[in-house]
């Protein structure tokens, strides 16, 4: 079976495959310049406290050089710990304690941003605005997602396993599938490092990615279950491929 994903393109990007191309994860389809911006990260939202109260949390000072993992904020319960990191080198700009907000200044440099995908494929067409590839495997569009594009193996986890405690390290890089996510599960699944989240239900929102699916297509892809998957949030997507 044969789907096709396309990969959206910036106005200044430059392609660097051609119609036709065989490609794997190591080729780069295009490359696009990244301007430094501020990095603007909502403790607050992410953290599930009141603007001001984030102050209780943060880890870092304005003015603090910071490294891409640097922890920014760290909230420890009883069962959860729920660690914010920095995406990015540069140094905090601001906590702004009004609207929970903490910004980062990139360190001053243009840089470039490569475009891959992680699984072999084929160039079909391309556009200014996409390039089209061509896989081999099934692809589910959800109704709703949030987060990064990630890849790993498919678990489903069933609903009488799915309390708080019933998770172990084996979630480690798989997109889990779960038919009812509460929030502390998913706060869970990201802590021990789970790569996604499908779900037909998912409360609260949290740093995991998750893509929302209808009943009928999570059960289609429950029968693949322990493959190999590529999930794209902000596209609804997700793709089963095929070896």
């Amino acid at each position: 079976m044969k789907t096709t994903a396309k990969i959206t393109l910036t106005p200044n990007a430059k392609v660097l495959v051609d119609v036709g191309d065989e490609i794997n994860r190591e080729t780069v389809l295009a490359s696009e310049d990244e301007k430094d911006k501020d990095t603007r990260i909502d403790l607050s939202g992410i953290l599930k406290v009141t603007p001001s109260g984030i102050f209780r949390y943060i880890k870092k000072r304005p003015q603090d050089a910071i490294k891409e993992g640097d922890i920014l904020a760290e909230k420890r319960t009883f069962l959860t710990t729920l660690t914010v990191r920095s995406p990015v080198n540069g140094k905090v700009k601001e906590i702004d304690l009004k609207s929970g907000i903490l910004s980062i200044s990139k360190d001053t440099h243009k840089s470039s941003k490569n475009i891959s995908v992680p699984y072999e494929g084929k160039v079909k067409d391309i556009s200014k605005t996409f390039i089209e590839i061509e896989l081999k495997g099934l692809k589910v569009t959800g109704v709703t997602g949030s987060g990064k594009e990630c890849s790993g193996r498919l678990q489903r986890v069933t609903h009488e396993r799915s309390g708080l405690f019933d998770f172990d390290t084996d979630v480690q890089d798989c997109i889990i599938m779960i038919k009812e996510a509460f929030e502390d599960i998913q706060i869970k699944l990201d802590v021990l490092g789970a790569a996604g989240l499908v779900a037909t239900k998912a409360a609260g929102e949290t740093e995991l990615s998750r893509l929302i699916v209808s009943e009928d297509d999570f059960a289609e892809l429950s029968k693949h279950d322990k493959k190999i998957a590529w999930m794209r949030p902000q596209d609804k997507e997700i793709f089963i491929l095929s070896s």
